[in-house]
């Protein structure tokens, strides 16, 4: 952020230089954008199971990591007809991702067990996003244009939150009394993903067009692969079956963390429950394609 500043100053003084010249060639710009994943998001899949007759339906979420709102700022440099350079700064809003799982079990003699998980996923990035512009086709009032970005995020929230809800249903007797009886406990943990820098690129087609001698509308379809490791995933709240929350202070530190790794080895009765919980490295790609639109003011 404090390159954005830095290079934001330095272009506010070249533009009283090229005013002085002539037309500016120091440009700033507001912009939104709203996306769909593509087939390369990361997603979850919710199921949904029957011990009684042995039915299984699994769904893939239609939604996934890296669709939803994104709006920023950004300012940039013309540096001839055909190229610009600027650098961009955004903050993506994620929606949440939501998935469930249901289990149903029936004894045939009067107990029914109902167990429904969800997990829900959740990120907000702050990027920036250095970027080359290439005019494709220019004419006086109107353009079209491809643009290149590298995306790097600065900070970065994901968080998962898992709620399970666990229902014994009592039915002694349907002509009796055909109301049941049910006992609901629910169990819910939320964790936070820690460590590590998304990075990746976006391409964008847009269009350009003259509203007035300083300000430019356009508009824009722009593809972004983005792709995020962790290191650490750590829980942030545990509440019990009771509705009692667990001090996590006094959990083992393997009980609350679990750390990302290339490579490791567990030895046989030597687990230091001190240490986090080691597992494989996970990958979570933001892949989308999105419509944006925005104003350029000409300086």
């Amino acid at each position: 952020m404090k390159k954005f500043i830095l290079l934001a100053f330095i272009c506010l003084s070249l533009s009283n230089l090229f005013a002085q010249k002539g037309d500016s060639k120091i440009f700033f710009k507001v912009f939104g954008n709203y996306a769909l994943p593509t087939s390369g998001s990361y997603r979850t899949s919710s199921y949904t199971s029957s011990v009684v007759n042995n039915n299984y339906t699994f769904n893939t979420v239609k939604d996934g990591l890296g669709m939803g709102l994104r709006a920023g700022i950004g300012v940039g440099i013309v540096l001839n007809d055909f190229i610009n350079v600027g650098l961009d700064a955004e903050n993506y809003f994620g929606p949440a991702i939501n998935s469930s799982n249901l289990y149903y079990y029936d004894n045939q003699a009067g107990l029914v067990t109902i167990n429904n998980a969800s997990v829900d996923y959740q990120a907000k990035i702050v990027m920036i996003g250095p970027n080359i512009t290439f005019k494709a086709l220019s004419q006086p009032n109107f353009f079209i244009y491809n643009r290149l970005t590298i995306k790097v995020g600065l900070t970065t929230k994901v968080t998962e939150k898992t709620n399970n809800e666990y229902n014994e249903r009592f039915i002694e007797d349907v002509n009796l009394n055909p109301n049941p009886t049910d006992h609901i406990t629910n169990f819910k943990q939320d964790f936070e993903y820690q460590g590590g820098i998304p990075f990746g690129f976006s391409a964008a087609l847009g269009f350009q067009i003259k509203l007035t001698d300083k300000i430019r509308f356009f508009t824009e379809v722009e593809f972004t692969q983005l792709t995020y490791n962790p290191k650490k995933k750590v829980m942030t709240l545990w509440v019990n079956n009771d509705g009692t929350t667990v001090d996590l202070s006094t959990l083992d530190k393997i009980q609350v963390e679990t750390e990302y790794k290339k490579n490791y080895t567990i030895l046989d009765g030597q687990t230091d429950n001190n240490a986090p919980q080691p597992q494989p490295t996970l990958r979570m790609p933001f892949s989308s394609i999105g419509l944006g639109i925005g104003l350029i003011y000409r300086m």
